[in-house]
């Protein structure tokens, strides 16, 4: 079936792809070790000599950071969704059949310093939340005004030269990341709205479930305490204690980088004058 010619080559062949593994593997493992070593650490000197090591190192560090600021977006968001679950099956918990259905009064109020017991736990950990993802998230919110602004920056300098085709690229790739920019911290910010809206609804459930008992009884006077307790307790994610995260932090980003592109509009027309 196979000449003569062609079993000759292919055994050439598969003794040639055998060889190099083998002799790679042999040298770098026992006979070459040192040669090995010698050639890293001289590309490691010359690169140190010609910068390009900590050019290299900067690129690494800068890609990883990008990669990591995208985990640490997608695990903020989880967390704060998982916390507002939490408030959400509470808020469940603080309806008048569920409170009524025990048998008994002495049930009734156990299961209402129950949630109170929960709304403890819930707040506690919103704290360490804060304390965890406080900076982190400051440092986010910061790093998207500054990157909008580069972007917005780089929009307006590019619209001045709209016959250059790499130019109309640029300042659409600047209009793309911008709005990815925004949607991703859009999202972290309300999520933790989110956690503090249904906190918040927790103490208006607790006031509306007392209207369902009469004025002196003593579910009533429980829920009222639980109120206060909720209250007391109140569960708001800030940025390192600074500003609290909510909508009205997206707002602000919005109406700097507002503010700012009007500045640069008026120094442009200025500077074009």
């Amino acid at each position: 079936m196979f000449t003569t010619t062609y079993l000759v080559t292919d055994f050439i062949n598969e003794f040639f792809v055998i060889a190099v593994v083998v002799t790679v593997i042999f040298n770098s493992s026992f006979q070459g070790q040192k040669d090995w070593l010698n050639l890293i650490n001289r590309f490691q000197y010359l690169d140190k000599i010609f910068n390009n090591y900590y050019e290299m190192l900067k690129y690494w560090i800068n890609e990883i950071s990008y990669g990591y600021d995208n985990i640490v977006h997608f695990l903020i968001f989880n967390i704060a969704i998982a916390l507002k679950c939490r408030y959400e099956n509470l808020n469940k918990l603080l309806n008048i059949d569920v409170v009524v259905g025990y048998r008994t009064k002495k049930e009734s109020i156990h299961f209402i310093r129950k949630i109170g017991s929960i709304s403890r736990i819930l707040a506690e950990t919103i704290d360490s939340f804060n304390r965890i993802f406080g900076w982190p998230l400051m440092f986010l919110i910061g790093k998207t005004v500054v990157q909008l602004l580069i972007c917005l920056s780089n929009v307006l300098i590019n619209d001045s030269m709209k016959d250059d085709v790499f130019m109309k690229k640029l300042t659409m790739s600047n209009v793309v990341f911008s709005v990815y920019t925004m949607t991703s911290i859009a999202i972290v910010i309300l999520s933790c709205d989110y956690v503090g809206s249904e906190s918040d609804r927790s103490i208006f459930l607790c006031y509306k479930l007392q209207e369902q008992f009469p004025y002196d009884s003593r579910e009533r006077m429980e829920l009222f305490n639980l109120a206060k307790q909720i209250t007391a307790n109140a569960t708001k994610i800030t940025a390192a204690n600074f500003f609290e995260v909510n909508k009205n932090t997206l707002f602000g980003i919005f109406g700097t980088t507002a503010t700012y592109s009007i500045i640069l509009l008026q120094f442009q027309g200025s500077s074009c004058s």
